[in-house]
């Protein structure tokens, strides 16, 4: 498989680096889809599905499951830079930027752009003059679909909210682009609009998440993410505000008031010595995906199914030297979480998984090992009941391929008979992410070309593995499951 490997020193995206990533001629065939449309259907009730990503910082992709059983991966063509891509609420047209909000510190300024959602459509600038930051659709929207977006970044000083810039939103009709309308001229907001068109939602990599009343008429926001705490050894309470990052603003047509974001982890900060209540004593940097509302409270969390970390036994002194790269390439890291996106439909949520991988390299002194991270799978989420489904990941894990998903964005048609849960998010709930569905049903994690489906919880515990030749094994659940795919081990799975 030819690839070309390309060094991109860029900035901290919420902590994570991009390093290098695969050439726009080989992404379609480093990138594979993991399901038909036939399994999505039975995750999410429909095979009218639509998934947008990105391949670094560059080109635009999507896959649009109402093809066929077997949909192809197509590639935008006019598309050469891309980021932060979201689907209109028709699934008709698709929304970008040439930057993220914070390469307003370091670069120029990011440019919104929409176009319709095929393999030759020619993009239209809905920015026009002024800056576009993180563009999203607005969600109600009973006319041509409306493009918001944010003409102020981040700039690593102060809050964009507070003051910087403004919230516009464009029109896009048949293309022609509409006169700009100013939603909120106080501050720029990067998570999105609500169903009523009543709260911004924003994270900017700093203290807090932020959820902004626009009915309420005033300027100060709901703060998100201060934690009350106790402290384990004088059993005094206290809040710990922690850094909250990868906003994104509710579907819900109930609960509008909601935001999901990740953070940077709270091991450091909690430590042992807090307990966040229900929340527990601490969690790593981007595997925890966590849903709140404007009352501050945390009424979701979900944990990022991890990998097996690299195996003690390869460990020969003090120094961390490794004893032989057989047992330790490509080992695996704790998984992580990236750019999760809420999708129009209020139950389901679209993230990328990254993978940090380990590789024994000599060149490396003293500690000889190269750590390669990507976003090697993209997965639909069931915020509602807890599934998780995995619907495109990379086809070579080797360490040579660096090709790396990074944006997502996902549309899944909302009949009109749709009638939402009126207390789904009522209240907290801390177990749905243990479940895979109430009632002790499972969802589909992976299959392949090979008709193989393997099923997990939100745990990353696997629960079956069925194939056509032969049916799961219970026994051999045990341990370190090694699961074949297309003739190489293509994971290694941490079972119960």
């Amino acid at each position: 498989m030819n690839t070309i490997i390309r060094n991109y020193f860029g900035k901290w995206r919420c902590g994570v680096i991009v390093l290098a990533f695969c050439s726009h001629s080989s992404a379609q065939s480093d990138i594979v889809r993991s399901v038909t449309a036939s399994q999505l259907e039975m995750f999410c009730g429909t095979k009218e599905v639509k998934i947008a990503f990105t391949v670094g910082d560059s080109a635009l992709f999507y896959v649009d499951f109402s093809e066929g059983e077997s949909p192809a991966i197509h590639k935008m063509r006019n598309v050469e830079y891309a980021a932060v891509p979201a689907i209109s609420p028709d699934g008709q047209w698709i929304a970008f930027a040439t930057g993220t909000a914070e390469d307003a510190a370091t670069r120029k300024a990011s440019t919104a752009w929409a176009a319709r959602l095929r393999e030759d459509a020619v993009p239209v600038m809905v920015s026009g003059k002024d800056a576009g930051y993180v563009p999203r659709f607005v969600q109600s929207e009973t006319g041509p679909p409306r493009v918001l977006f944010a003409t102020c970044g981040s700039s690593g000083s102060g809050y964009a909210w507070e003051s910087c810039g403004a919230m516009v939103s464009r029109s896009l009709g048949d293309g022609n682009v509409g006169a700009p309308r100013v939603v909120h001229d106080g501050g720029s907001w990067f998570g999105g609009l609500s169903y009523d068109n009543r709260y911004l939602v924003t994270a900017e990599n700093s203290r807090n998440a932020y959820i902004l009343d626009l009915h309420a008429g005033g300027t100060t926001p709901a703060v998100i993410h201060a934690l009350p705490v106790t402290n384990s050894r004088t059993h005094a309470d206290s809040v710990i505000n922690l850094q909250a990052c990868n906003p994104s603003v509710s579907a819900s047509r109930k609960f509008t008031d909601a935001i999901m974001y990740l953070d940077m982890g709270a091991p450091a900060t909690l430590g042992g010595e807090y307990v966040a209540g229900a929340l527990g004593s601490g969690w790593g940097f981007h595997t925890r995906l966590f849903i709140a509302r404007y009352d501050g409270c945390i009424y979701r969390y979900f944990d990022c199914p991890s990998g097996p970390a690299v195996p003690a036994t390869t460990i020969r002194d003090s120094a961390h030297k490794y004893n032989g790269w057989p047992a330790f390439a490509g080992s695996f890291t704790p998984y992580e979480w990236r750019h999760p996106e809420w999708t129009n439909h209020p139950y389901y949520a679209a993230v990328i998984v990254t993978k940090n991988r380990k590789w024994y390299d000599t060149t490396l002194q003293p500690l000889p090992w190269a750590n390669v991270s990507r976003g090697e799978e993209l997965q639909l989420l069931n915020v509602k009941d807890g599934g998780v489904l995995t619907v495109l990941e990379i086809a070579d894990t080797a360490r040579g391929n660096a090709c790396s998903m990074k944006f997502v964005s996902a549309w899944i048609k909302v009949d009109g008979s749709f009638v939402e849960d009126q207390a789904w998010l009522e209240k907290p709930d801390y177990k749905t992410h243990r479940l895979s569905r109430p009632g002790g049903s499972m969802h589909p994690v992976d299959g392949n070309g090979n008709g193989a489906m393997r099923v997990f919880n939100i745990k990353g515990r696997l629960l079956r593995e069925t194939r056509p030749s032969r049916h799961w094994n219970g026994a051999a659940s045990r341990g370190l499951v090694i699961v074949k795919y297309r003739d190489r081990v293509e994971k290694r799975i941490a079972a119960y």
